[in-house]
Formats: C-alpha cells, structure tokens, sequence
C-alpha cells in the first residue's frame, strides 16, 4: 500500500510538472522545451535522454518495466509522454518516427497493464497510429 501511494504521488508529480512544461510550450523555442523535458529522464526514469533516444525498444525495456506491473505501468506512461512531447519538438523525421515509435509502444504497455483507465491515453495512442499510418 505505501509502495502504490508513493508511486501515486510520484506520479501526480511528474504530471504536475509536465502540465507546468506544456504551458511554457506556446512561448518557447524547440530547444527551449527540449532542455526543459531533458530534466525529467533522471529525474523519474532514472536515465538520461540520450539513453532513451538513443537506444532501441528492447533495450530500453528493461530499465523501465520490472516485475511490478502497476509501477512499469507509470514508468512506462511518464516515458511515454516525454517521448511524445521530444517528437512533437524535433526537427528530424527519423528521429521524430522512431520517438512515435517507441511512445507508442510504451502507452499501448501502459494500457495493458495499468488498473486505471484514461481517456487521454486513448487518444494519444489513437493520435500516433494515425501519425505512424501516413
């Protein structure tokens, strides 16, 4: 139970502080965000950018996703969204495909294995597979 509330609240966190991220979207530059989403990888996922930029989804994997199905499924949701948010701000469409990718994968994880339902994850899993479909 104090291991969920913590997870909870790590997680309220996180997403507090991404809400503050995306409200500065409107007046900053691409690499102005970038920098900023840069402090959230050590932070919540215990590596940093370049880790998840840079490497491939199996080797991602095991970094993220761990035998308790409810804490990789936050995990896997925070990567997600930081994921999709560096897509939306780079430049270079390999780079951008390959984050979809892996944000992709890591909501639809999220959504097999977390015990709370979202609407919002719903659409953005929708969103990438219109965007990976083009």
């Amino acid at each position: 139970m104090i291991k969920k509330d913590y997870l909870m609240r790590l997680l309220k966190e996180f997403l507090d502080a991404l809400a503050e991220l995306l409200y500065h979207v409107k007046n900053e530059n691409n690499e102005q965000i970038l920098a900023r989403s840069e402090e959230f990888y050590p932070k919540y996922l215990k590596q940093k950018r370049s880790f998840f930029i840079e490497n491939n989804i199996s080797a991602i994997v095991p970094s993220i996703i761990s035998e308790n199905e409810e804490e990789s499924a936050i995990r896997c949701e925070m990567l997600a969204e930081l994921l999709f948010i560096d897509a939306k701000q780079t430049n270079n469409i390999d780079i951008q495909h390959d984050l979809y990718q892996k944000a992709l994968f890591f909501y639809d994880y999220t959504e097999q294995h977390s015990t709370t339902f979202s609407e919002n994850r719903l659409l953005k899993i929708e969103t990438l597979k219109s965007i990976l479909n083009q």
